[in-house]
């Protein structure tokens, strides 16, 4: 996907200020306003306003960490960054370094923080938070033991799991587990009426083959809109696809079987699916193309940790990021260099946002006031790492930033230090949610607003109304850093390219697949060879995927309709992410002397021109008959 010659920031910035239509998450925004609001309250009436102040900054933190998906997801996001950010505050202990060596230290970090943000949703938060978080700490004067705020902020992160663990407990019909039931409802009254048009020659498959593609149409948008928040891998949304490509294959499986036992059966598995009810229900009732689907299915089901009642099926093992396991051929060592690869537009955009934050620290040197280290804050709000890096969306950022600001600089001034800013803080704190749905600028303006406010009680004076100009002028000053050098210095990083990117991870996973289907030599030495250029091939795959997936979120980032066309490629780059660790499962099962289907040279082509196909939805379905084939037992 490339952007036309009038890609314009300036005719964009309208564009995605219109707001996006959102439902009020009650749960989420309960929880982020009690969390925020409720120790600054505590910490106002008891005399402890600044372990108050701890506190609902790391709730606040993890509050905008969230994201749409499982509960499993987001627990795992909670339990990965809030380490990462927690140690930044050990950089407190380093702000009186010369200029020049702060400098350096931050720009290393930076980059440390764009890099691992290629590796998940919960990294790239983590990576987003630490920088919030060492601003802050760089910058704020007067404050002796930086141990303290760690402690806090976790005894802020263990609060707002607690809360997070109830609205789990209570709150069981998110939007997934709603989709996949009714899918699997769908499914099931598909199967009986196949079964029964088989068995006493109804019609009723027609209607039901109709709504069960109507469900799973549902399902897909509710996958498309929740795995475009998530950036690099997320393992639930990696197997909600799955359960995706598994259930239509089903459905045709089952329209287009003529056995009356198949349907019957598969009616059978279909129903304790939809019941839960698995108790003596066998993997396979009889061996066919469509119950080794069915296997398919419930093992992806599986993946999402939805909380259904599944029937005992082996299941395959996983990385940790979701994928298939590595080829049996690769040492502990080799298996972490495949996880941790990332490619060089990732770490070209970490270097980018190491230039812009080493630059803002050095702020400190020409601003003449004790807020500078609002430059750096804006720096890691506005080139958050998740995002792309499309001018309009950071000038937008900057808009809402500003907007923020001026907010909070009116709350400040109307309402004194106390019991009514802790509730204004944690009104604020309830309206992040809703706004990070509505779009980037109320996102902005909440969160900004409502970290100022919060900041505000460690800074020097009883009141701070006469920061508002320093506070909007260096918020200014960030945006400018990151448009000049973090965007018009760089034209690669202002456009997505998701097409070229995936021609060149096609073209990888081409030698990956040719690599893995070569002959296994009896020689050790020959044999040492072939497994260093299996994993050459297979470290360039995971490269180039990471690429991918780069300016893909870099698409999803853009207004309407660039972030459109980009979410129509979710399930392409899915789909191929899944054939690269088909590929890897082939490897392994060869070098174990399994018995699997002959790699062709005709199938290592396919794999090579699906770069070339411009319709993601040939190339989604190309990939997942090739995985197929790569995995079908033989």
């Amino acid at each position: 996907m490339s952007p036309s010659p009038s890609h314009d920031a300036l005719t964009w910035v309208p564009a995605m200020l219109r707001l996006k239509p959102a439902r009020l998450p009650i749960g989420h925004s309960l929880r982020s306003g009690i969390t925020v609001g409720a120790p600054f309250v505590i910490g106002v009436l008891t005399g402890h306003v600044l372990i108050g102040m701890w506190i609902g900054l790391a709730t606040l933190l993890l509050s905008a960490g969230e994201r749409e998906g499982s509960h499993r997801l987001n627990l795992r996001i909670l339990l990965i960054s809030t380490p990462i950010a927690a140690s930044a505050y050990l950089l407190g202990f380093i702000q009186h370094l010369p200029t020049a060596w702060l400098v350096l230290v931050m720009a290393a970090l930076a980059v440390g923080s764009g890099i691992i943000s290629g590796y998940g949703a919960a990294f790239s938060v983590g990576g987003m938070q630490f920088l919030l978080v060492a601003a802050i700490a760089i910058g704020v004067p007067g404050i002796d033991n930086w141990w303290q705020p760690i402690g806090w902020y976790v005894v802020g992160a263990a609060f707002y799991a607690a809360l997070m663990a109830a609205d789990f407990a209570l709150e069981r019909r998110r939007p997934q587990r709603q989709s996949i039931t009714a899918l699997l409802r769908a499914l099931s009254a598909l199967a009986a009426a196949r079964s029964d048009d088989l068995t006493d020659g109804s019609n009723a498959t027609p209607v039901a083959r109709a709504a069960a593609i109507s469900s799973l149409g549902n399902a897909r948008t509710v996958y498309l809109t929740g795995r475009g928040s998530a950036a690099g891998h997320a393992p639930e949304w990696d197997a909600f696809a799955r359960t995706l490509s598994a259930a239509e294959s089903v459905i045709a499986l089952l329209v287009g079987t003529t056995a009356a036992k198949a349907a019957g059966e598969a009616t059978i598995r279909l129903e304790a699916l939809t019941s839960g009810k698995t108790a003596g229900i066998e993997r396979s009732l009889s061996p066919s193309p469509l119950m080794h689907r069915l296997d398919e299915l419930t093992q992806a089901l599986a993946g999402m940790h939805l909380g259904l009642a599944l029937p005992p099926v082996p299941m395959p093992q996983h990385l940790p990021d979701g994928g298939a396991a590595p080829s049996r051929s690769l040492s502990p060592r080799e298996s972490l260099r495949s996880r941790l690869v990332v490619g060089p537009d990732v770490v070209a955009a970490a270097g980018r946002l190491a230039l812009c934050y080493g630059i803002a620290v050095a702020a400190r040197e020409y601003d003449p006031y004790n807020h500078w280290f609002w430059v750096p804050l804006t720096v890691a709000l506005v080139m958050k790492p998740d995002f792309g890096s499309v001018i309009g969306r950071a000038l937008l950022r900057i808009v809402g930033t500003i907007g923020g600001a001026a907010l909070a600089t009116v709350v400040i001034a109307v309402v004194p230090k106390g019991v009514g800013t802790a509730i204004v803080i944690g009104l604020l704190a309830a309206a992040v949610p809703w706004a990070m749905l509505r779009g980037y600028a109320m996102q902005a303006v909440a969160i900004s607003s409502a970290v100022i406010l919060l900041v505000d009680v460690i800074e020097p004076g009883a009141g701070s109304t006469n920061y508002s100009a320093q506070r909007i002028a260096a918020t200014a000053i960030g945006g400018l850093i990151v448009v000049v050098f973090g965007y018009l210095l760089w034209p690669s990083a202002r456009r997505a390219n998701i097409t070229g990117r995936l021609a060149s991870s096609t073209e990888a996973l081409a030698r990956y697949a040719a690599a893995a289907a070569t002959a296994i030599p009896s020689d050790p030495a020959q044999r040492d060879t072939r497994h260093e250029e299996l994993v050459r091939a297979r470290l360039a795959v995971y490269s180039s995927l990471s690429d991918v997936r780069l300016q893909l979120q870099r698409g999803l980032s853009e207004p309407p309709p660039a972030n459109v066309q980009a979410r129509s490629w979710i399930p392409a780059v899915a789909a191929l992410e899944q054939l690269s660790d088909a590929v890897s499962r082939y490897a392994a099962s060869r070098l174990a002397g399994e018995r699997v289907a002959e790699v062709s040279d005709g199938v290592v082509k396919e794999i090579a021109g699906l770069g070339t196909v411009p319709d993601p939805e040939q190339i989604r379905t190309s990939s997942e008959r090739v995985t197929r084939t790569l995995l079908a037992p033989i």
